[in-house]
């Protein structure tokens, strides 16, 4: 007899799905975000900015330095020596101060005003006795001017001394040099000039 195979046979499905889902994440989750910031804020911003400090200048302007005057110079002028002799006079009474200042004084007005030169270019040398005899040099820009003055003070010398206090001095002789190319100086410079500081140091103001 011929064999039969069976009828085939048909396997029931799985009764659920082969592996069941996981229960929650696979991964952990990261760390909870912090509540406070890591780093406190700066401090908030001035309202109104500060102005920028400032600097006045000194009061005063910088200090300057005047040049000072020239060195004296020398000048080649004619110069009369005079020896003048008043017969009348005590050299003693030059002991007083007083009296020697004052005759000084009107001596060099004297000779100044008849030679026609400022009382500058008038110098007294020495006082000496017998009675009293002057010695001076008196300075001349003009060889001519210098030999006109020395003729009349040995020629005429109390027309020189024509002050009142001269008269009581007695009789004047007078014996008189000129020599020509003599150096007179000019007047001594001024003093040096100073230097001034600012009045006050510079203040800074916020």
């Amino acid at each position: 007899p011929t064999a039969t195979t069976d009828s085939p046979t048909s396997a029931a499905p799985t009764a659920s799905p082969t592996a069941p889902p996981t229960a929650s994440p696979t991964a952990v989750p990261t760390a909870a975000p912090t509540t406070v910031p890591t780093t406190s804020p700066t401090a908030a911003p001035n309202a109104v900015p500060t102005a920028a400090p400032t600097s006045p200048s000194p009061t005063t302007a910088s200090p300057t330095t005047a040049s000072p005057t020239s060195s004296p110079t020398v000048s080649v002028s004619t110069a009369t020596t005079s020896s003048v002799t008043f017969s009348s006079i005590d050299i003693s009474s030059f002991g007083s101060a007083s009296f020697d200042a004052t005759f000084r004084a009107d001596y060099i007005s004297q000779m100044a005003a008849a030679a026609g030169v400022s009382a500058s270019a008038v110098a007294i040398i020495s006082i000496a006795a017998g009675s009293v005899t002057v010695s001076s040099v008196t300075y001349f820009s003009s060889a001519a001017s210098a030999a006109i003055f020395a003729s009349t003070l040995d020629t005429n010398p109390s027309s020189v001394f024509t002050s009142g206090t001269f008269s009581t001095y007695g009789t004047v002789i007078s014996i008189s040099l000129t020599a020509e190319g003599t150096q007179s100086p000019t007047s001594s410079p001024t003093k040096a000039p100073t230097t001034a500081s600012p009045t006050a140091v510079p203040t800074t103001v916020p």
